[in-house]
């Protein structure tokens, strides 16, 4: 079972931040996982929330926001990919609730391309529309199916390459079902070493954790 470490070694560093990402690259991880936005003037950014409150206490939402005032504190998807290397895989989680984001899809297409990372990434997302518009957009790049409720009908629609879903909603049925149909399934957020134990045992085939050494009984301190 493969570790993806979540927003990088994000229980040591800021999430999604460089540092993050360098951590977790030390520490041996060759998977990732990073959420993107689109900032005014159409840059594709690596942070959680759609807005920088939370880290940063600052009362500015991306999406009417130009990169130059935002850049002091959060990173592009190409300075990411840069850092990582073509070695690695990295799940792209597409923020775009309400589809909010005008032509996101085509702009992360874009950076993955110019970043030659087409074969090492899978995007992912919740808003199925937007899932639904990255495949119409490229029949052959991995997309990651993220959903609370897994339904093979519509993961089958999308030419799924996962399924993401809670550790607390996966199930032996929903694994089954998943590599039936040649369907990786992805548990998130895993951090504790009895959980796990507990996917390993439904063959889950990664989870997602803001510790990337989680399974190996030992601690990494920064």
């Amino acid at each position: 079972m493969d570790i993806i470490s979540h927003r990088g070694a994000s229980a040591y560093s800021q999430e999604n931040s460089l540092k993050s990402f360098a951590i977790a690259k030390s520490m041996g991880s060759t998977m990732f996982e990073l959420d993107v936005h689109l900032t005014k003037d159409n840059k594709i950014v690596v942070h959680h929330d759609y807005n920088l409150k939370r880290l940063f206490n600052k009362n500015l939402e991306i999406i009417n926001t130009p990169y130059k005032n935002l850049k002091k504190h959060i990173p592009t998807l190409a300075q990411v990919l840069k850092l990582l290397g073509k070695h690695c895989f990295v799940c792209v989680e597409i923020k775009n609730d309400d589809e909010r984001y005008q032509n996101i899809e085509y702009f992360v297409l874009k950076e993955i391309y110019k970043s030659d990372f087409q074969n090492n990434v899978c995007i992912s997302g919740f808003s199925y529309k937007t899932l639904q518009n990255v495949r119409a957009l490229d029949s052959k790049i991995n997309i990651g199916y993220s959903t609370k409720i897994f339904d093979l009908k519509e993961a089958k629609k999308l030419k799924a390459s996962s399924v993401h879903i809670s550790k607390n909603r996966v199930n032996k049925k929903i694994v089954e079902t998943a590599h039936k149909n040649k369907i990786q399934v992805f548990a998130y957020t895993v951090n504790d070493e009895k959980i796990f134990d507990k996917m390993k045992k439904l063959h889950i085939d990664a989870v997602f954790s803001d510790k990337p050494e989680l399974g190996q009984k030992k601690y990494f301190k920064v």
